[in-house]
């Protein structure tokens, strides 16, 4: 790609057609730069023999007219469409940090151009990993929009989001509108109960959204709805706490049950510094043994 730069009218650069208008950094122009001649130009593409179209720079165009400057650098480069868009994204060299608006318009550029061929070596340019950006796209397209939403401002993660796609609209409105009073990772437990509630449990979406009311008015929805959703377990769970408590509270000693109480054996943790410490130990251990029927009642 060889380019000469020039200076051109800024009001006739904003005339361009804006297929390539695709980011939102709020990036603008460095004044010093610009009066030393060394600014970035703005990047322009001729598609056959229309008018050049600006496929970088729209920020700085922005920002130039702004401040009242009439003119800016441009380069006119010589490629085809995907050629384009692959300088654009290395001009603009965000990879891993574009928004959702970004990164949907950067799709429509390729979907308007007809580049999947090379959507796959643009991928690491706009997502900063291998992948497939048009599959992700589709897949946030795919949500229920109260969870594209939150995608959208980062606080739930597309991944974890794409359970939500089999959700009912109105169960996924209300996570969402909840979504707020929960950490990220909360978000993450609380949206996959749900998701075993509505498609693995087969819950009826009033059903669901009584219980995400319910579980919130207890201060820890993660805990209420998991204890909903396995109630066996979370009986065992609040036994073998009721055993530790009663049995190796302040004794320096931690009693652990194998996962989800599936397994055959317990193991114990301690450490000690002096020989009355580990005489403590070595009680409370004997307590354990007296009561052990108890803990293999749990398995």
């Amino acid at each position: 790609m060889a380019f000469e730069t020039t200076s051109v009218p800024v009001a006739e650069l904003l005339c361009s057609p804006r297929s390539f208008d695709l980011f939102s950094s709020g990036v603008g122009y460095d004044e010093s730069l610009l009066y030393a001649r060394m600014h970035p130009p703005v990047a322009l593409w001729r598609e056959d023999v229309k008018e050049p179209t600006v496929v970088w720079g729209w920020e700085l165009l922005r920002s130039l007219k702004a401040a009242g400057i009439i003119a800016a650098p441009a380069a006119e480069v010589v490629t085809d469409a995907g050629g384009a868009l692959e300088l654009a994204l290395r001009v603009e060299s965000r990879a891993g940090q574009y928004g959702w608006g970004e990164i949907l318009a950067i799709g429509a550029c390729i979907r308007h151009y007809r580049l999947h061929e090379r959507a796959a070596e643009l991928t690491p340019l706009v997502l900063g990993r291998p992948g497939s950006l048009m599959q992700a796209i589709e897949r946030f397209e795919g949500l229920p929009e109260p969870l594209r939403v939150l995608v959208r401002a980062g606080t739930l993660d597309l991944k974890t989001a794409g359970r939500g796609a089999a959700l009912p609209t109105e169960v996924a409105a209300v996570f969402a509108e909840r979504a707020a009073d929960l950490t990220f990772s909360q978000r993450r437990m609380v949206l996959g109960l749900v998701y075993e509630f509505c498609v693995m449990g087969q819950r009826d979406a009033d059903e669901v959204i009584a219980m995400l009311n319910r579980a919130f008015e207890t201060g820890d929805p993660p805990a209420a709805l998991r204890a909903m959703r396995y109630p066996r377990l979370h009986e065992l769970e609040q036994r073998f706490r009721g055993f530790c408590r009663q049995h190796l509270y302040g004794t320096g000693v931690t009693l652990h049950a194998p996962p989800q109480f599936e397994g055959t054996a317990f193991w114990v943790q301690f450490q000690f510094e002096s020989k009355f410490q580990l005489a403590k130990r070595i009680a409370a251990l004997r307590a354990v043994e007296h009561n052990c029927d108890e803990l293999f009642q749990l398995l």
